[in-house]
């Protein structure tokens, strides 16, 4: 006979609890059998499958990972949530944040390179979710994704390290906190493929969720056309225009709105837009009061009022109008 060795952790600590043997190193619960079994020393023919119980060893870990997430300490929970996804690689949290963590670790460190590559592997991370969303787990698993979905626009909205180019005076010719931005917005397209193909899985039945998923995927592609300082900004807008229609063919209530209602519905859009007719009506009336001085001919200022008021509403109308059109 050999000593009892626990399969997942090493530890030969045991303590028998009811019909289990306990490792007290990890948790791990063995039946009787199966402790006969390890301990028999030569190779056992073991028909069928053997089943261990790891339950309260993963369950122990997600305590302490979700601890280590709300304390932000981030390489604690790249490692915690590592060792849930190794002992239950179907966990959808742990496949996320295990990685998550790590690209948050990122964000301190200017070297782009590693940023990049903690990026790609949370974007593969993501491309896998919907593969173990189980529609047996859904409740538990929509709110994952629920939370899942708000770190991930929380992240892009987060402060980063970013390298500078500056010139003998100290002024910043250069920078490149645009590659960041884009790996923003590359994980956010990812999340927004995930979220559809989850959509997809859902049966004609629980219509509700399968809305549910798809109003995920547009709040996702409308943060980052408003946020993400897109190249083609234009493609997005079809994009959103798509979820909307879907949602329409799967709730007639659900109104498609005109781009100009969906582009232009963000409150900060309304606040801008504000500033922007303030600053149109500040020349304007510039304009008023350079003529009525001209009229009266008090001095010739009133030529510079209009003139520079011109110029100001100019500018105004040229950033407005593509904005209202």
């Amino acid at each position: 006979m050999k000593a009892l060795v626990c399969e997942l952790c090493g530890g030969n600590d045991f303590v028998k609890t009811g019909d289990f043997f306990v490792c007290q190193s990890c948790g791990t619960k063995y039946t009787a059998e199966d402790a006969k079994k390890m301990m028999i020393e030569g190779t056992v023919d073991v028909r069928g499958t053997v089943k261990v119980d790891n339950s309260d060893f993963v369950e122990k870990f997600l305590m302490n990972a979700r601890r280590a997430k709300q304390k932000e300490d981030w390489e604690e929970t790249e490692k915690y949530y590592n060792m849930v996804e190794q002992n239950d690689p179907t966990n959808i949290e742990a496949i996320f944040y295990s990685c998550y963590g790590k690209a948050k670790s990122s964000l301190i460190d200017s070297d782009i390179f590693k940023r990049e590559a903690a990026f790609n592997t949370l974007q593969k991370c993501i491309s896998i979710i919907d593969d173990n969303f189980l529609l047996e787990k859904e409740e538990d698993n929509k709110a994952t994704v629920e939370q899942i979905s708000n770190d991930i626009i929380g992240m892009a909205c987060s402060n980063y390290v970013y390298n500078q180019r500056k010139n003998g005076y100290g002024i910043e010719l250069s920078n490149d906190s645009n590659k960041t931005i884009t790996l923003f917005n590359n994980v956010g397209i990812e999340f927004m493929t995930t979220l559809e193909n989850i959509a997809k899985k859902i049966p004609d039945e629980n219509k509700i969720n399968r809305i549910y998923y798809y109003k995920l995927a547009l709040k996702h592609a409308d943060f980052i056309l408003r946020n993400g300082k897109l190249a083609n900004p234009q493609a997005f807008k079809d994009i959103i225009m798509q979820y909307h229609q879907i949602l329409h063919e799967l709730d007639p209530a659900h109104a498609i709105p005109t781009p100009q209602q969906a582009f232009l519905s963000n409150p900060n859009d309304k606040v801008s837009g504000l500033f922007v007719v303030i600053s149109l009506i500040i020349p304007l009336v510039g304009i008023i009061l350079g003529i009525i001085n001209i009229s009266q001919k008090k001095n010739s200022s009133g030529k510079i009022y209009i003139i520079l008021s011109s110029v100001g509403l100019f500018f105004g109308l040229v950033y407005l109008l593509p904005r209202i059109l």
